[in-house]
């Protein structure tokens, strides 16, 4: 393909071509402003040349692929009275940023609201934070973070205003803002961020899941009324499938796929689901997709559902409310859908006694606190990084060969990541190594006249190339509609017709093989033992076996690409699941020692997994994980596992909050595979969503993890040499001299606790958040004490002590004080009793808040400024604790003296805390400062530190 230069643009060149623009605008004003003169030649004549002057490549010049140029004009198309597409949309690297809705001069837009409604009703549907209307005489930009309204105004919602007289005054605002070399390095972001309501915003994921779960508990509550016959698990099904298929069809629709007004035509007259369902078998004779197979499926044909019930989910899909603006999923992107449709499978239906749907959370989502979606930019850089590596440089036809999966797909945005990235690799590639034919090896046709993949092309790389499999039906079936979505992107009813007529051949193909329903942990060995288990317990474990499921990938050898967002639900091992409890013992090599026995983390089993489902030395493998994996005691064995069979050849240590609902002490991205000989190991480092493109690099061996006593993955920088001369001191590690507990984990904080004592049941309990250094700030928070109703570590004799340590478990340093009241406390604290009365529980207080242990905790554990910092357990354990020779004069005094000022500080801090004149609390803070500093001091003469090394530690030491 030819490649023309596009030349660069300069601000003062940028300038000048907009003055002359004003000045043919105002040297005809009158006649463009006349109704002849029409909105394609205001886009020609002016709009088209602004935002080349600001360097945009209109034409494409550049010569990019389709999905990725940098301008994507759309012809005006209108259908029964509404457009379809916005006029330009403005891309980055193939993401949109903003869109710009043109007007011809004739149209008041600063008065008129409907260009502004338009604009901002694209804009929202794709998730743009702001976008544009113009006729050049005039530039309005909106806020488009919340969905308008049918009687918005022209001003709702409006940001800027500038006439075409100010532009040269306002240049400097528009070429910061919209010239394509700004908007490159994110100023379209900036702004928006800055000036959008986005506190108020309303995503439009957000609304769609409300509508999806409004859709599911009108059908669901009707169809278990009305359909008494069936289970459980077919009215989720029931209620799944005719989502999915409406949704399904709607999207066909505004794609114009469908004849526009289809879907309402079905609620005209007679029995409205009846009319759907023939609809449904007409749907499957022309896309095949298995979303229609009604052989399959023999549960939703004799379906009983209300005409109302199927009125309220196609008039709402059609906009047919009080704000008359809906979905437009034209413009809605796949992974929007898939958002939402994530959240939406966190729950489930249940059926009552009485024959009634009740919709819940699904346990596990309950106890992981809910369900997180991985964000665009992380799915990107994995599949960059593993399937990008896997096909640089191959043909289609070597392409055709590779195989890649998400042992646990979820709704599907790890391989519709991987499908895009084949298609636009494909894309390109035909379009440089153009075929005299236009077909790819055995005939089969690539690109369609006007340079797209052809319908057979897609079908071919998304059944050769995209596997998965997931433990939710639900899940599965969302996966496969979101890929047969993205399969569809780009067709035509031309395209479509071609496939149907030309070629005997219906549009989408099945991908029920491709796309498997199966817990990738359990396999069919499960039941060796004889093991009975009823319908629905076999339907939970959902036993899969790989080498059946997937015969001919494995007939290959596995897969070359392994990745995916595995669940990090610890799983809790108790008397129910004891048959699942031994397999996971008896299958898993890798033993988590002192918590395996009661539970494990099924990240860790999926870590375990990927090894032996991948293919060979070439192969990839890349988790999104917590970053525990790094250091974690638990995970010892599993990092000494993966090393033994493999390498890294990188890991992200990502410190900032990937997933916004998840309390996650940081996360991790390695990418994996099984060339042992692999020796440097890449360590990247992000300390906030900025720094995720460009990261600190540092580079380690294998070796290096191999060699430490825990295989520990080791990030940091600090000097730890004194740490030496410890193994030559009386110290001990605090796991040894004490017992550390987490506290308690309620399994449900709305029901367990309240900001008042209801009845002597309830006891008053302490977070996180209420432990201060040598103090406790009790914020009037009880529990309902039932041990038998809690989750765990609700023995009442971790708390009922004369006194105990208590340390914040929810921080990413060293904080704790000492209880005498005998509290109770959340799992966001940590419990700490001496084993023996070896020396006083103030004096190992004293040495837990120092500087010292700080820095060798921080030094260890990575995490250091996380906003959701975790301190660990076994973590805790293996810090070194000065033992006191009580016949030694000297260290006998020192531990007195730490006891002492420990006590003071304890004391100092109540007063500090009633304390209400300034002058008070001054004097108070000194007191304290000096006290803390007596204590390091003692403890850095305790630990025989050189100044050297106290002044590694603590740089203000003089």
């Amino acid at each position: 393909m030819q490649v023309n230069t596009f030349p660069l643009v300069t601000k003062e060149e940028a300038k000048e071509k907009i003055r002359e623009l004003i000045e043919k605008f105002e040297s005809q004003k009158e006649y463009f402003k006349t109704l002849e003169y029409n909105e394609t030649q205001t886009r020609k004549d002016f709009i088209d040349p602004f935002f080349r002057a600001l360097g945009w490549d209109i034409d494409n010049k550049k010569g990019k692929l389709e999905s990725y140029r940098d301008v994507k004009l759309e012809d005006k198309i209108r259908v029964s009275g509404r457009t379809k597409s916005p006029d330009y949309a403005f891309n980055v690297n193939g993401k949109r940023t903003f869109f710009v809705e043109a007007k011809k001069p004739a149209v008041p837009i600063k008065e008129q609201p409907e260009p502004a409604i338009q604009v901002r009703n694209y804009a929202w549907n794709a998730s743009l934070l702001i976008s544009v209307v113009t006729d050049f005489e005039e530039f309005a930009i909106y806020d488009c973070t919340r969905k308008p309204r049918k009687h918005d105004r022209a001003i709702t919602k409006r940001l800027k205003y500038i006439h075409y007289t100010q532009y040269l005054q306002e240049f400097d605002f528009l070429w910061d803002t919209f010239a394509f070399e700004n908007v490159e390095k994110g100023s379209i972001t900036a702004y928006g961020q800055k000036y959008a309501d986005l506190k108020n915003a309303e995503p439009v994921d957000k609304a769609f899941l409300k509508s999806l779960e409004d859709w599911r508990t009108y059908l669901a509550t009707n169809i278990a009324q009305l359909n008494k016959n069936l289970e459980e698990y077919e009215l989720n099904f029931a209620v799944q499938q005719t989502i999915d298929r409406i949704v399904f069809l709607k999207v066909c629709e505004d794609r114009m796929l469908e004849k526009e007004g289809s879907l309402i035509a079905q609620i005209k007259k007679g029995n409205y689901y009846q009319n759907l369902y023939q609809y449904f078998v007409l749907a499957d004779q022309k896309y095949n997709s298995g979303l229609f197979d009604l052989k399959k499926d023999t549960v939703t044909a004799n379906l009983h559902i209300d005409n109302k019930v199927i009125k309220s989910i196609i008039e709402e899909l059609y906009g047919e409310d009080e704000n008359g603006i809906t979905f437009n999923f034209n413009i809605i992107p796949v992974e929007i859908l898939g958002y939402a449709y994530e959240q939406f499978l966190g729950k489930v239906i249940y059926l009552t006694s009485a024959n009634s749907a009740k919709i819940e959370e699904k346990p596990e989502v309950r106890k992981a606190g809910g369900v997180y979606y991985t964000p665009q930019y992380i799915v990107d850089y994995i599949v960059k990084e593993t399937l990008g590596e896997v096909i640089a440089g191959k043909t289609p036809q070597e392409i055709s060969a590779i195989k890649v999966l998400d042992p646990a797909c979820g709704s599907g945005s790890f391989l519709l990541g991987a499908y895009q990235y084949l298609l636009d690799y494909h894309l390109s590639y035909y379009q440089a190594h153009p075929s005299p034919l236009g077909k790819a090896k055995g005939g089969t046709d690539t690109l369609t006249p006007d340079g797209k993949l052809t319908t057979a092309e897609k079908k071919r790389i998304l059944l050769n190339n995209i596997f998965g499999v997931d433990i939710d039906a639900q899940a599965v079936e969302v996966t496969k509609l979101s890929l047969l979505l993205k399969a569809l992107e780009g067709e035509t009813e031309a395209s479509i017709h071609a496939s149907l007529k030309l070629f005997n051949e219906r549009v989408l193909p099945s991908i029920d093989d491709n796309i498997q329903c199966g817990n990738s942990l359990i396999g069919t060995d499960f039941y060796n033992s004889g093991l009975f288990l009823t319908p629905k317990e076999e339907r939970k474990i959902n036993v899969f076996d790989w080498k059946i499921a997937f015969k001919e990938v494995f007939r290959q050898g596995g897969f070359d690409v392994v990745m995916g967002n595995p669940p990090y639900r610890t799983l809790q091992l108790g008397k129910k699941q004891e048959s699942e409890k031994e397999y996971l013992l008896n299958y898993y090599k890798t033993k988590f020692p002192y918590s395996f026995s009661y539970k494990v983390n099924l990240f860790a089993l999926f870590m375990e997994r990927m090894v032996f489902l991948l293919k060979s030395k070439q192969s990839y493998a890349s988790f999104i994980v917590p970053s525990t994996f790094h250091n974690s005691f638990y995970f010892k064995s599993l990092r000494k596992f993966l090393l033994e069979k493999g390498s890294f050849s990188s890991i992200y240590d990502i410190r900032f909050k990937v997933f916004n609902q998840a309390e996650i002490g940081g996360n991790s991205i390695f990418v994996y595979h099984l060339d042992k000989y692999n020796s440097k190991i890449q360590l990247k480092i992000a300390e906030n969503r900025d720094e995720f493109k460009i990261p600190k690099i540092t580079t380690i061996t294998t070796e290096d993890i191999l060699q430490n006593e825990h295989f520990n993955i080791n990030f940091f920088t600090k000097d730890l040499r004194f740490e030496e001369k410890f193994k030559r001191l009386s110290f001990v590690k605090l796991g040894e001299i004490a017992k550390i507990y987490q506290g308690i984990i309620t399994g449900n904080n709305q029901k367990f606790l309240a900001e008042k004592r209801v009845s002597s049941d309830w006891q008053p309990i302490l977070r996180g958040r209420d432990i201060n250094r040598y103090s406790i700030s009790y914020s009037n928070i009880y529990v309902y004490y039932k041990p038998e109703e809690l989750w765990s570590n609700a023995n009442e004799k971790m708390f009922r002590v004369p006194e105990k340590i208590i340390s914040r478990q929810t921080s990413d340093k060293l904080v704790a004080t000492l209880d005498t009241n005998s509290y109770f406390s959340l799992d966001s604290t940590h419990v700490i009793h001496l084993k023996n009365d070896i020396f006083s529980l103030k004096y190992l207080l004293g040495i837990f808040n120092s500087k010292l242990l700080n820095f060798i905790y921080q030094s260890k554990v990575n995490e250091g400024g996380r906003v959701f910092a975790q301190v660990k357990v076994v973590n805790l354990k293996v810090l070194p604790i000065r033992l006191i020779d009580f016949n030694n004069p000297t260290e006998k005094q020192a531990h007195d003296e730490i006891v002492k000022f420990v006590g003071m500080l304890l004391e100092l801090n109540k007063r500090l805390h009633k304390a209400t004149l300034p002058s008070d609390i001054r004097q108070l803070q000194a007191r304290i400062q000096a006290a803390e500093r007596q204590i390091d001091q003692l403890i850095y003469q305790l630990y025989e530190l050189s100044p050297e090394e106290i002044k590694l530690i603590d740089p203000e030491y003089e």
